[in-house]
C-alpha cells in the first residue's frame, strides 16, 4: 500500500509539471516534453524498484526525491536544448555554448528516441508488481514453544513505536511474558513500515491507517502454521489503542477477524463504538490521564454492543502508568509510571485473554 501511493504521488507530481510545461512553453515542445517526463517517471521508478528490493532503510524517499529532482532538471535542460535548435545559439556567449553542448550531450544519453519510453515504462511496472513481493517487509512475530495451536497476540506500540525508555523496553518484556505464557506474539510496526519515528500527533499516520494494518496483521496471523484462527486478540497502547478501537469499528461483518481486543490507555479523538458483539473489549485508564483524556472514549464506551466491554479506572494513575521505563510522578507531569496500577492491570490482562 505504501509504494501504491508513493507512485500516485510520483506520477501526479509529474503530470502537474506537465501542465504547467503546457501553458508556459511553445507548443512545439509539448510533445518533446511528454516524451522525456514519461522517459524521467519511468528512471525514477526502475531505480526505486532495485533499491527497494537490495535496501531496506529510512534513505529510500530522500532517494527517489532527489532522482526526481534530476530527472526533472535534464527535462528542463532538453527544452532548453530544443529552443536552441532554432538558431538561438549563433549569439551565445563562449560560456554558453559550452552549456549547450554539454547539455546537448547529456540529453543525448538520457533521451532516447520516442519508443523507448514506453518500453522503460512496462519494464519499470514489472519490476514494481515483483517488488511489492519481494520488498515486502513481514511481520516480526515470537512464536511459543509448544507445537499445538496457540492463540496469537497482536501488540501494536504507542505513539514512539518499539522504542525503549531509559533503557528498558516496555513492549519486549511484556512479550517475552506472553512468548513464556504459550501466545504467538506478532509486532504490529505501523510507523517503520512507514519510515517514521514517531506518529506526530496522528499527522503522519491515521487512525485509520493503524487499524488497516491490524487487520491486515490479523489477517496475516490467521493464515500461520500453530495459530489457532479464531483466538486472534489484539493490545494497543496510546496511539495505539486507538488503533484498536478503529480496527473493530473497521471489520467486516461475519466471523470476527479480532477475537479479543485490549486498550491501554487509547487516544480516543476519533474513536466509534464497533457492531460486533462476538468481540470482547477491555479499557484500561488512568484517572489522571492528561494527554489521552478518558473522557474522549465515552461515545465509544456508551454505544458499544452489551457486555463487550469492560473498563477499569485506576485512581492516581497517568498516561503511560504501566511503562517502567518512565520515571513516578505521583504529584506532577503528564506521563508517569505507577507500579501498582501497572501490576493490576497486567495481571487484568493476562485474565481477559485466558
Amino acid at each position: 500500500m505504501h509504494i501504491v501511493k508513493c507512485l500516485l504521488v510520483v506520477w501526479m507530481g509529474a503530470r502537474i509539471e506537465l501542465k504547467l510545461d503546457e501553458r508556459a512553453r511553445p507548443r512545439v515542445w509539448r510533445r518533446r516534453n511528454r516524451t522525456c517526463l514519461s522517459h524521467a517517471i519511468a528512471r525514477v521508478l526502475v531505480g526505486w524498484a532495485h533499491e527497494k528490493c537490495c535496501v531496506d532503510d529510512g534513505r529510500i524517499l530522500s532517494s527517489v526525491a532527489s532522482r526526481w529532482r534530476a530527472v526533472r532538471k535534464r527535462c528542463y535542460i532538453r527544452w532548453i536544448v530544443a529552443r536552441s535548435g532554432r538558431g538561438e545559439t549563433t549569439t551565445r556567449t563562449r560560456r554558453g555554448a559550452r552549456l549547450f553542448r554539454t547539455s546537448r550531450a547529456f540529453v543525448k544519453m538520457i533521451t532516447p528516441r520516442a519508443r523507448r519510453p514506453t518500453q522503460f515504462l512496462c519494464l519499470a511496472t514489472l519490476a514494481l508488481i515483483s517488488n511489492m513481493t519481494h520488498a515486502a517487509e513481514p511481520l516480526r512475530v515470537l512464536p511459543p514453544s509448544a507445537g499445538t495451536p496457540n492463540p496469537a497476540v497482536l501488540l501494536v506500540p504507542g505513539c514512539s513505536g518499539f522504542v525503549a525508555r531509559n533503557g528498558i523496553n516496555h513492549y519486549e518484556e511484556r512479550a517475552s511474558e506472553l512468548q513464556a505464557a504459550g501466545y504467538f506474539v506478532v509486532f504490529v510496526d505501523y510507523l517503520s513500515r512507514r519510515h517514521l519515528t514517531d506518529c506526530a500527533g496522528g499527522r503522519d499516520v491515521s487512525h485509520a491507517e493503524v487499524a488497516a494494518d491490524i487487520l491486515e496483521a490479523a489477517a496475516w496471523t490467521k493464515g500461520q502454521v500453530g495459530v489457532s484462527s479464531d483466538k486472534i486478540f489484539v493490545i494497543g497502547w496510546s496511539y495505539g489503542g486507538g488503533g484498536v478501537l478503529a480496527a473493530l469499528n473497521a471489520m467486516p461483518p461475519g466471523p470476527p477477524t479480532i477475537a479479543k481486543a485490549v486498550a491501554y490507555y487509547p487516544d480516543c479523538r476519533r474513536a466509534m463504538p464497533w457492531s460486533s458483539t462476538s468481540v470482547s473489549v477491555l479499557m484500561l485508564m488512568g484517572a489522571m490521564d492528561e494527554v489521552a483524556f478518558p473522557a474522549l472514549c465515552d461515545r465509544a464506551m456508551k454505544g458499544a454492543p452489551p457486555n463487550s466491554l469492560h473498563s477499569i479506572f485506576y485512581p492516581n494513575a497517568r498516561h503511560g502508568f504501566d511503562m517502567r521505563g518512565l520515571p513516578e510522578r505521583a504529584e506532577f507531569g503528564r506521563l508517569g509510571y505507577n507500579a501498582e496500577a501497572a501490576r493490576a492491570s497486567w495481571m487484568a490482562v493476562l485474565d481477559f485473554l485466558r
